[in-house]
């Protein structure tokens, strides 16, 4: 609660802070107090559009049910401001595979993964998005006997 003090007060002298908006946005959101970090995130993107990080945040702060679609709106929104902003393009693909649009979320992680191939995270949410395609090349599939030969899931 002291650094949301802190920025509270910095807020008091600084009222059209969008950082400072942004990083309350962030500790709040780290709290899981997701309303008020998305009001403050919102607060952050009104004073300034390009803060394409507070795009991005503010979709973490909407992972409540019913609003995944803003979510992957304000990644759109960072994707336009950054085309090259891995981060953007892994979680939207994430918030995609989550509405049940496969072949949109695998097209996200395979740009964030050729964008940063080391990008962890990427690698993730690319295998969970071939799980829910259910294809063969997702190794194991989803339901029972699309197991290739061989492969265990307990390996």
């Amino acid at each position: 609660m002291q650094a949301i003090e802190e920025f509270d007060r910095g807020l008091e002298l600084q009222p059209e802070d969008s950082l400072d908006y942004f990083q309350l946005g962030s500790t709040k959101g780290r709290m899981g107090m997701h309303e008020a970090a998305t009001s403050d995130f919102d607060r952050a993107i009104g004073l300034d559009p390009s803060l394409e990080e507070a795009f991005s945040n503010h979709e973490i702060s909407k992972t409540l049910p019913g609003v995944v679609e803003e979510a992957v709106a304000d990644f759109d929104l960072a994707i336009q401001l950054n085309p090259r902003y891995v981060g953007a393009y892994s979680s939207r693909g994430k918030a995609r595979d989550a509405l049940v649009f496969h072949k949109e979320a695998l097209a996200d992680c395979e740009m964030a993964i050729q964008l940063r191939p080391d990008y962890a995270e990427s690698c993730s949410n690319r295998g969970v998005s071939l799980r829910s395609m259910g294809g063969p090349e997702d190794g194991i599939g989803t339901g029972a006997g699309r197991r290739r030969k061989g492969v265990s899931p307990r390996n």
